[in-house]
């Protein structure tokens, strides 16, 4: 039974139901910067600032610690996400530009922090969606979208990057022949910001 969402399965989207009832999973966040928090974690963290020492800290200084305390957070996923891999990431994407949306493809090295890297948006948040790592990042033309894998040993994936670029469907069993999740390697480290 294949379980894959196609792009006729979205055409039935409706807007007022949870688009997770769609794809049978649940978003488990990795990281996220402040633009992808949400008014209640805004609100939360407002509130621990308030009632941490008494203080009447202004708007500007309650983001600026929040900003803070997100870098540290940003410091402590990398480090705990610093895993050898055996294989290289392949990273997919489909990215927003003023000029219409694009597919195309990068090769991070063997580590499994390398996901954290630019990705070229002014906000991002990384996640699992219970089989895969991924990442949706704006920016001021658009969003981006992306999937992290890890590519097998032993494989040429030329075929693949060629199918990536050329802008073709690719199954999950075509790519699940020259890659693998990375999820297993993340389960322990996900939380639910």
């Amino acid at each position: 039974m294949n379980n894959d969402v196609k792009v006729s399965d979205m055409d039935k989207f409706d807007e007022n139901k949870d688009i997770n009832k769609y794809i049978n999973t649940k978003q488990h966040t990795i990281y996220k910067t402040t633009g992808y928090m949400t008014n209640e974690e805004w609100e939360e963290a407002i509130n621990n600032y308030k009632e941490e020492d008494g203080e009447n800290y202004t708007e500007d200084q309650i983001e600026t610690f929040v900003g803070d305390d997100n870098n540290l957070w940003y410091d402590d996923v990398k480090d705990n996400l610093n895993v050898p891999l055996d294989g290289k990431i392949l990273v997919i994407a489909n990215l927003g530009r003023w000029n219409g949306k694009f597919n195309g493809y990068k090769i991070l090295n063997n580590n499994l922090n390398s996901i954290l890297s630019n990705l070229g948006c002014d906000e991002v948040h990384y996640y699992s969606d219970g089989k895969n790592i991924r990442a949706e990042g704006y920016h001021h033309d658009g969003t981006n979208y992306y999937l992290f894998r890890e590519i097998k040993d032993n494989v040429d994936i030329d075929k693949l990057t060629d199918a990536i670029y050329n802008n073709k469907e690719i199954s999950t069993r075509v790519l699940s022949y020259y890659t693998k999740s990375l999820a297993p390697y993340v389960k322990i480290f996900l939380v639910d910001k």
